[in-house]
């Protein structure tokens, strides 16, 4: 359920009355369904939105009031550590060693590791929502490539130190922005984990995939299978995002994963402690 709950934060950094409501209303509805399916523990886990607002506790107090509830802010660092963890719960994955792109709708990180440690993080607060508060959404295909170099400017002046991607390492894209891109390159008319999972992208193809998005007016673009209500007007701007990053880590492909952060609290949960 997209809420739009970050939409704010790069004006005054609040969270807005109306979004705090839709995401308190989809967590409920989120914990019925928990319960009724015998759930035993139930995690609730905010991330840059909530990092960054200075009203986070307009959600964060009714949602610890929520019984049965257990909420964690999770740092930028720990959100890419977990997201890495359910990258590596992918059996075909579980033994490699990944560079993990998960590009949000506030911020983006960037992971390099394995099972047993990472060894580079980077973060910077740009996603999809954000850069196209910024920005704007483009209106036409010739619009993306100023747009893409727009969100390269940021990068290079954010002054993050990104990690190497070795000759042995896969980079491995995560998040709605990269899923929503590999539905519509399949076509999909529903979302489809095993379809999605593994499927490859290169940066030419969600170059065009950009372009092809951005001629078609905002209103319609939900009629394209594979892009959920929600993404229309941050689709675009979550592309640009994705191929700058892909440009700095000098990758001209990534593979598609369906499992993150979600993931990585539940191989969290069944590692010993």
């Amino acid at each position: 359920v997209i809420t739009r709950l970050g939409e704010r934060l790069s004006v005054d950094h609040r969270l807005p009355a109306d979004a705090v409501k839709r995401t308190l209303d989809a967590i409920s509805d989120y914990l019925s369904e928990a319960r009724a399916l015998g759930a035993g523990r139930v995690v609730a886990v905010a991330t840059a939105a909530v990092r960054e607002a200075v009203n986070a506790a307009d959600l964060l107090d009714p949602l610890c009031r929520q019984d049965g509830v257990e909420v964690r802010v999770v740092s930028a660092e720990e959100e890419a550590r977990l997201t890495l963890l359910g990258v590596l719960s992918a059996p075909a994955l579980a033994d490699q060693s990944l560079v993990v792109l998960d590009v949000g709708g506030g911020s983006t990180e960037i992971i390099a590791g394995d099972r047993q440690s990472e060894r580079a993080v980077a973060g910077m607060k740009m996603g999809s929502v954000r850069l196209s508060r910024l920005a704007g959404d483009p209106t036409s295909a010739s619009e993306v490539d100023p747009l893409v170099e727009r969100a390269a400017a940021i990068l290079r002046e954010s002054s993050i130190h990104l990690p190497t991607v070795t000759p042995q390492e896969q980079l491995v894209g995560v998040g709605g922005t990269i899923t929503s891109l590999a539905a519509v390159d399949l076509g999909l008319a529903e979302f489809d984990a095993v379809a999605l999972e593994g499927h490859s992208l290169s940066s030419s193809r969600l170059l065009s995939l950009a372009k092809m998005i951005a001629d078609i007016p905002v209103g319609e673009r939900t009629s394209l299978a594979g892009l959920p209500s929600g993404r229309e007007d941050t689709i675009v701007s979550g592309a640009a995002v994705v191929l700058a990053c892909m440009e700095a880590l000098g990758t001209p492909s990534l593979r598609v994963s369906t499992r993150g952060l979600r993931y990585g609290l539940l191989a969290q949960a069944d590692s010993p402690s």
